[in-house]
């Protein structure tokens, strides 16, 4: 393991101990919502309002009605230029996958200044899952599309935790998140934090209280394998997410050993989908996520 963990055993475990305190107590108070979507999430959370009702709440937010419709209208869901209103996103995305989004958006970009390539990578994802998704003709696309944005929901409590430790917590964040992707940096965080990003996501996610499929696939897209449940769709996530590391279809010709660790290499070979299918995935996520970044970030 790298040499700024050998100081001290110790020092590990102390820090072990304080992330489960962390996810215990603190889970809650991390990531609060302004007024603003406290009262928008209160509203979605009672049965009998419309989506008439919920549109003209957003609509009395200037800030976060532009934000919505630029998020409906992004490649990421595959309606671009035809969502006009709230009530039109409402209808087409579903109230639950729009209250992921609205709780999910700020975290990713306040992500930024911790883990700078989070926010692209999981948009990118989210554009990649719903490409699949489209592909394997399933109904519930714009859900994979949500699900391959919060994805990694899990690493933004990790470094919320680690920056609070100073310099020793930030030093392991970059050795995390900075230097490691994929398989690799999941291995590492169960060494070194004693859980992963995995594990973290879904508590927040169930605290937050996601719809259950939401949660099932941030809980298995690390293993497509063996999920049991929701398999294409995991799938989807899965190879989105080692395609999104992936700048252009020549890259992933020349580096793919070097990008992807073994284990996934393996795992990407039982999925029948040609190489040359997957250099188009890419060609389409890359393009799709310049056209995101100009509308949206």
């Amino acid at each position: 393991m790298n040499n700024i963990f050998n100081s001290s055993q110790q020092n590990l475990e102390n820090l072990q101990r304080k992330l489960k305190h962390f996810e215990k107590f603190e889970l809650n108070k991390i990531f609060i919502p302004s007024e603003e979507v406290i009262k928008l999430l209160s509203t979605i959370n009672i049965e009998e309002t419309t989506f008439e009702e919920i549109a003209r709440l957003v609509e009395k937010d200037k800030n976060l009605c532009i934000r919505i419709l630029k998020i409906a209208n992004s490649p990421v869901f595959g309606f671009s230029g035809r969502i006009t209103s709230i009530e039109q996103a409402l209808l087409l995305l579903g109230v639950k996958v729009l209250r992921a989004v609205i709780l999910t958006l700020p975290v990713l970009r306040k992500s930024r200044q911790f883990i700078p390539h989070l926010e692209d990578h999981s948009f990118k994802v989210g554009t990649g899952a719903r490409i699949l998704a489209e592909i394997s003709e399933l109904k519930n696309i714009s859900e994979v599309a949500t699900a391959g944005i919060v994805h990694d929901l899990g690493k933004t409590v990790i470094a919320e935790f680690l920056v609070r430790e100073g310099e020793f917590g930030k030093k392991i964040l970059k050795y995390l998140y900075i230097d490691k992707k994929g398989k690799a940096g999941l291995q590492k965080e169960r060494e070194i934090l004693g859980t992963d990003h995995v594990e973290i996501g879904e508590k927040l996610a169930k605290t937050w209280s996601f719809p259950e499929r939401l949660i099932k696939l941030i809980s298995s897209h690390h293993n497509p394998v063996t999920s049991e449940n929701n398999g294409i769709e995991t799938k989807c996530i899965y190879i989105a997410n080692l395609l999104s590391y992936f700048n252009s279809p020549e890259e992933f010709d020349k580096r793919k050993p070097e990008i992807l660790p073994e284990e996934d290499l393996e795992i990407l070979n039982l999925f029948e989908i040609s190489s040359s299918e997957m250099k188009r995935i890419i060609e389409d996520i890359n393009k799709e996520w310049l056209t995101l970044k100009e509308l949206f970030l």
